[in-house]
């Protein structure tokens, strides 16, 4: 996990299927939150150079399993 740019606050490992970075994934900031969001653009970034998606980033806490919240 040392690859993974910002360096995350926790990891929390769990028994279970693995995250998988889809089509229909985004990634979401908490709202009116200016740093996060900057955050969030660079971790689509970097996922689009990594695996040609691109993935929405959105305001929200829109809990499922299909989503990154950061």
């Amino acid at each position: 996990y040392r690859n993974v740019i910002p360096l995350p606050h926790e990891i929390v490992m769990v028994d279970g299927n693995s995250f998988v970075v889809e089509k229909d994934t985004r990634i979401l900031y908490p709202e009116d939150n200016v740093l996060l969001e900057r955050n969030a653009q660079f971790l689509a970034g970097y996922i689009k150079e990594a695996t040609g998606r691109r993935l929405k980033v959105e305001s929200g806490q829109d809990v499922n399993d299909k989503n990154m919240i950061i």
